[in-house]
């Protein structure tokens, strides 16, 4: 298994840590070096040597095994850590993406009423433009049908009902380029998450950023001051208390889109 071929290779590397130190020789040395002072047969200092031996070999194995493990522990609780640190970030990014989606569904809803607005906009003038006409029909067959024609035609009445139908329509005209252009006037969504917005002194921080700008040239970070050029995730530490703006520039060549977000530094 690679937890077990991972361990063994650990223990191994600790291992020759401690024969490259000479840990075993100083040891062997400082022993033999003390049993000088003392009176012992022959075998009588056999005995010792090999306890000492053993014990010695026992303990630095048994410390190895242990340092071993331990380390195993910590990187299986660094991946742990990590693993729990991508989900979340994947967690935040996919209500980032959804917000973005929400500001796309408004767009194709306004360019939908836009639509709307315009061919509302060409009826009423269409209409304008035919009851203008009509008007002037009905004033042609009221003038044929009249009995004096020359005297209706000629007085200032006639001026003022021709001035007023001729009227229609020319100042109160409704002109498409009143209504903004929703196309130009696209809302480019820049939308900033972070892995936590309430945070401790010294503590590493993922934040991330997703756009609807379709071509992004440059993405500049600004965390109070402190400016970087980077990517779209970012992993930063504050090291003072209080409210931090963290703002995100994304720039397309041509226009530079931004945002910000605050956090609470305890």
């Amino acid at each position: 298994m690679k937890e077990i071929d991972a361990y063994i290779e650990r223990y191994n590397k600790i291992q020759d840590a401690i024969n490259a130190s000479e840990l075993y020789k100083n040891a062997v040395d400082s022993f033999k070096i003390g049993l000088k002072d003392f009176t012992f047969t022959p075998q009588e200092q056999a005995n010792a040597y090999a306890t000492f031996l053993a014990q010695t070999i026992t303990g630095l194995q048994a410390q190895s095994m242990e340092m071993a493990l331990k380390l195993q522990v910590a990187q299986v609780q660094a991946e742990d850590l990590r693993g729990k640190s991508a989900i979340e970030t994947n967690i935040l990014k996919s209500q980032a993406l959804a917000q973005a989606i929400n500001a796309q569904t408004a767009q194709a809803t306004l360019e939908q009423e836009k639509i709307k607005c315009q061919v509302l906009i060409k009826s009423a003038n269409d209409n304008t433009e035919i009851n203008k006409s009509n008007a002037l029909v009905q004033y042609m067959n009221v003038i044929g049908n009249a009995n004096n024609y020359a005297n209706l035609t000629a007085g200032e009445l006639h001026t003022k009902i021709r001035d007023s139908i001729m009227a229609i329509g020319k100042d109160g005209s409704l002109d498409m380029k009143s209504i903004e252009d929703l196309e130009k006037q696209k809302a480019q969504k820049v939308i900033i998450y972070a892995s936590k917005t309430d945070i401790s002194v010294g503590e590493i921080i993922t934040f991330g950023v997703i756009s609807n700008i379709a071509d992004v040239k440059t993405i500049e970070w600004d965390f109070g001051g402190t400016t970087f050029i980077g990517s779209e995730n970012m992993q930063y530490r504050f090291d003072t208390i209080g409210y931090h703006e963290v703002s995100v520039r994304i720039s397309d060549g041509e226009t530079t889109h931004s945002n910000n977000l605050r956090v609470l530094v305890r």
